[in-house]
């Protein structure tokens, strides 16, 4: 190609030479024309007609429609054809057959052939790997993904988060909170109007102030600051107080704050509905006293008051008979006496109270089970019953263990300790045979002198022993015996215990109603007769020697004490 463009420049360079020495201007035109010259057969230059010297003149190029290749006239260049074309013999480009080769590439031309290998899908473009990718665009943002291609920009620092616009920034949390800091981020979630204060939970309260103060409202939240206990009320400076009511009353303490609403003069006492008056308490030791309402003392433990002032066991379940002292003949020198019941003496005796019937089983039980008696004998063989050779140890028959039949089997100790267990003693004999005889009066037996018959006692008179049943019956089963206090049993049932040695006489015996224990002897001294003995056994006046360690199936007996 460089050869044909050097190749033209000198034709056009001796074409120039040639016109610039030829004198002729016909000559010349010829040249510029391309006219050819005159020639002769012999020559290929002709003489001019004036016949000057002869030039040589350069090819004009003529490509007419040809792009490519070689003009026919000179053989010059007509142009060069893309790569990839080729010129064909008319001069033009045609296309070279190539085979593309996109191995390896999803997009873009091919090296070979500069075929497209295959297009992308916005927002990806290809690389000049043949590969299709996105550019992710971050600008502007530090988080989430790009707009572009939904790459990461980046990634927060708890406990922010990432906002629509590509920037970290922290969502407040105010769940459940009106005031205060919220716990994701620590801004605020409102504020508290006073005297309210935001407290640990993001909630407005009051802190009450309750200086000084025991009751009512604070003076801050109008919240409780306590409440007072009855009878007391709340005043205006939050303490309790208490406004006494005495009315109707002149003394003793008010019925609403127990404050005194005034004193008596002595010797008048105060009585429970606050006037003043003399109490007595004449014969009680315990309980109020009739007159006033007051006090006269109280009882220990396991013991109660009754009804007349008295302490008696809380389960003893005894009852009490008032006995109103006097003056009697004790003994008996009727025709039916003996020995042991004289001489007969005069003997005052002081008021005193004793139990209505003989102790039964169940009123011991309750002092076995407070721990303050021993068991009666009834089935350890220590007991003397009476069987069909006699009287000997055994057990006792059932017949005889009622809850309601006097207990039996016990000795005179263990007599002793259920009396001081209910807050009694045994009677004295002296007090015995008075209210046997129905406060001393002059008769053979508790109802007078009609004679004893299983109609008055639980004895012997023909229809068997024990009226039949060979036992002991319930307390209080012959009513028509009973004495004018309404003592049960004074005749017949069961022997009684007394407090009382034995002696043979009443020589030298006490006059005042009081036990005679000097001086002591070997018998204790058993009143009243029992089931199995006839009417002489069980007159008001008989009297008996028991061995104290004696325990038997018809011997029982009944308590008494002092009347205060």
């Amino acid at each position: 190609m460089h050869v044909l463009k050097y190749l033209a420049t000198l034709s056009l360079a001796l074409v120039m030479a040639s016109i610039a020495g030829c004198d002729d201007p016909a000559h010349r035109a010829w040249v510029l024309a391309g006219v050819p010259l005159p020639t002769d057969d012999d020559s290929d230059i002709v003489e001019t007609p004036d016949e000057g010297p002869v030039i040589d003149l350069p090819c004009i190029p003529n490509c007419g429609d040809r792009v490519c290749g070689l003009d026919p006239v000179c053989g010059e260049s007509c142009g060069l054809c893309k790569s990839g074309q080729h010129c064909d013999a008319d001069g033009q480009c045609k296309e070279d057959k190539c085979v593309p080769n996109c191995t390896g590439r999803v997009c873009g031309p091919d090296p070979v052939c500069g075929e497209s290998c295959g297009t992308c899908t916005a927002p990806k473009t290809c690389n000049s790997s043949g590969q299709c990718e996105c550019i992710k665009d971050c600008t502007g943002r530090v988080c989430g993904p790009d707009p572009v291609c939904g790459q990461s920009c980046g990634t927060c620092t708890a406990p922010n988060t990432c906002n629509s616009s590509g920037q970290c920034e922290c969502v407040k949390d105010c769940s459940g909170r009106v005031c205060g800091l919220d716990p994701v981020c620590g801004e605020s979630c409102g504020t508290c109007t006073a005297p309210n204060i935001c407290n640990s939970s993001g909630r407005c309260q009051c802190i009450k102030d309750c200086t000084g103060r025991v009751c009512g409202l604070d003076p801050v939240c109008r919240q409780l600051c306590g409440i007072c206990v009855a009878p007391t009320t709340c005043n205006s400076s939050g303490q309790c107080e208490c406004v006494k009511d005495c009315t109707g009353r002149v003394c003793g303490p008010d019925p609403v704050c127990g404050e005194s609403c005034g004193s008596c003069t002595a010797p008048g006492t105060c009585n429970s509905e606050g006037q003043c008056c003399l109490k007595d308490c004449t014969g009680r030791v315990c309980g109020p006293d009739p007159v006033c309402g007051q006090s006269c003392g109280s009882c220990g433990s396991n013991t109660h008051c009754d009804s007349v002032g008295k302490c008696i066991p809380n389960d003893s379940d005894i009852e009490w008979v008032r006995i109103e002292g006097g003056s009697f003949n004790m003994g008996s020198d009727d025709d039916d006496s003996w020995d042991g019941e004289q001489p007969v003496h005069r003997v005052t005796v002081p008021t005193f109270e004793m139990s209505k019937t003989a102790v039964t089983f169940k009123q011991y039980q309750a002092c076995v089970s407070a721990g303050d008696c021993t068991a009666a004998h009834v089935d350890d063989g220590m007991c003397r019953v009476l069987t069909g050779s006699g009287v000997e140890p055994g057990t006792l028959p059932s017949s005889f263990q009622g809850d309601d039949q006097p207990v039996v089997c016990v000795d005179w100790d263990q007599a002793q300790a259920f009396a001081r267990w209910v807050g009694g003693r045994l009677p004295s004999e002296a007090e015995w045979e008075y209210a046997a005889r129905s406060g001393g009066r002059d008769w053979k037996y508790p109802w007078g002198n009609e004679e004893a018959t299983c109609e008055r006692a639980v004895m012997c008179d023909g229809s068997g022993p024990g009226c039949g049943r060979n036992s002991t019956w319930p307390v209080c089963s012959k009513p028509n015996g009973n004495t004018t206090h309404g003592l049960c049993d004074m005749a017949g049932n069961v022997w009684e215990w007394v407090q009382d040695w034995y002696h043979n006489s009443y020589d030298g015996a006490p006059t005042d109603g009081s036990a005679w224990e000097s001086p002591p002897d070997s018998y204790r001294v058993g009143r009243g007769g029992y089931w199995l003995l006839n009417a002489w056994c069980v007159r008001a006046a008989n009297r008996d020697f028991i061995d104290p360690l004696s325990r038997n199936n018809h011997l029982g007996f009944r308590v008494a004490r002092d009347s205060l």
